[in-house]
């Protein structure tokens, strides 16, 4: 008896035409480094490199975002801007920005974020940082998967 696949493995093969960097990608975003590496370690297998783009501030999570590309992000709410205790107002940025992005956000108290009422209602996936590797990849599969049928 065979099982089946704990998640669908999505295939972008680049029509005739089109170039490979135009793969969709997921944005991991953490000012630590060693959740980046994390992260990217368990998502790499299953999407691959070109798929994958690193974020370490909010800076750059603004130019990986700009990119149409850029389907999934998942991020760190603490990744304040400056001048800035939190990293809500980065949130809130993003959200105006991309109304299409699919975001998924790791916080280290989530049931404390999700009651804060300055949360952007876009933001719909808030869970801990401590999320099983099967399940981030099943989000960003179905994330990916529903950027594509869009």
């Amino acid at each position: 008896m065979t099982s089946a696949p704990l998640f669908t493995r999505i295939h972008y093969a680049p029509s005739e035409g089109s170039l490979a960097c135009n793969l969709p990608t997921v944005v991991l975003a953490d000012a630590n480094p060693w959740v980046r590496r994390e992260l990217n370690n368990h998502l790499h297998p299953h999407f691959g490199a070109d798929a994958i783009a690193e974020a370490r501030s909010p800076s750059e999570v603004l130019q990986q975002i700009a990119d149409p590309r850029c389907r999934v992000l998942v991020i760190d709410p603490c990744m304040p801007t400056i001048g800035q205790t939190d990293g809500i107002p980065l949130l809130r940025r993003i959200c105006c920005l991309r109304r299409d992005l699919q975001i998924l956000v790791l916080a280290r108290q989530p049931q404390q974020l999700l009651r804060d009422k300055a949360l952007p209602r876009q933001i719909g996936h808030v869970y801990s940082k401590n999320i099983s590797a099967t399940w981030l990849c099943r989000f960003v599969d179905r994330a990916l998967a529903h950027a594509e049928a869009a």
